[in-house]
């Protein structure tokens, strides 16, 4: 596959490790299992606020911004789920999570089995990096 196929190419792309007789995913599209796993852990999150009778909240996918040296909004990740286990207190009031002026979630989670690699963000290597 020449470069330019694979930067156009939207299946599962695989690499064969053969040292290891490994094959590692490099590229999968979002779909069922990505949004499965997220949800289950809202899941066990409701359980946990149940058994310990305090809300717990599940704000879903929340963009994680900070202001650059000019004042402005730069997307540091877009996580797949934000918990806060003190939602009467810690929550954020606008449309995204500011570093240094919201709140910031207690658990955040990102799955990444989904995580085009071959993709880089603002300098960053990839998601694993953030």
């Amino acid at each position: 596959m020449s470069p330019e196929e694979y930067e156009h190419f939207d299946g599962r792309v695989e690499c064969w490790e053969a040292s290891s007789q490994t094959a590692n995913v490099l590229r999968e599209p979002t779909g069922f299992q990505h949004e499965y796993s997220s949800r289950r852990l809202v899941v066990l999150v409701h359980a946990i606020g149940v058994i310990r009778g305090a809300a717990i909240a599940s704000a879903g996918t929340v963009d994680i911004v900070q202001r650059d040296a000019d004042g402005r909004r730069e997307l540091v990740l877009r996580a797949d789920e934000a918990i806060y286990l003190r939602p009467e207190r810690d929550r954020p009031a606008g449309l995204y999570v500011e570093v240094g002026c919201d709140p910031l979630p207690d658990v955040v989670l990102e799955v990444d089995f989904s995580t085009d690699v071959r993709r880089s963000r603002q300098g960053r290597t990839s998601k694993l990096d953030d």
